[in-house]
């Protein structure tokens, strides 16, 4: 996944707003961003802070792909598309997306109620596959 300036477009944007954890490049770019206060994050958020680490993770293949027919059933979930639109949740998938490492960055957020509902969720629905 190539990771872009949210505000130009760019490749490779090396900061981060603390706003919303979007990406931007450039102090031009930061200037041109706004951001709500219902975009921050509340201090209250383990995430904020940096939960521990747990000791020890199975690594996933990052070569798993799914099927078309996969993905139609994903697409089509209700309680996904739930899940998808709680805008703290997709600021942490953004986050752990964007990341150079993913699985390291995941394992910051899993002490966090909603995003562990939601992995949860999700491999439930994986494993009917």
């Amino acid at each position: 996944m190539t990771v872009v300036c949210n505000e130009c477009g760019a490749q490779s944007p090396k900061y981060r707003y603390k706003c919303c954890l979007l990406q931007f490049c450039s102090f031009d770019c930061y200037k041109a961003h706004s951001c709500s206060s219902a975009d921050r994050p509340t201090p209250s958020c383990s995430f904020s802070q940096g939960a521990a680490k747990p000791d020890a993770v199975a690594e996933a293949p990052s070569t798993t792909k799914l099927t078309d027919a996969q993905l139609d059933i994903l697409k089509s979930d209700s309680m996904l598309k739930e899940y998808l639109r709680d805008e703290k949740l997709k600021l942490v998938l953004v986050d752990i997306a964007s990341s150079e490492d993913p699985m390291e960055r995941a394992q910051r957020y899993i002490r966090e109620e909603r995003f562990k509902e939601f992995v949860s969720y999700l491999l439930t629905l994986i494993e009917r596959f």
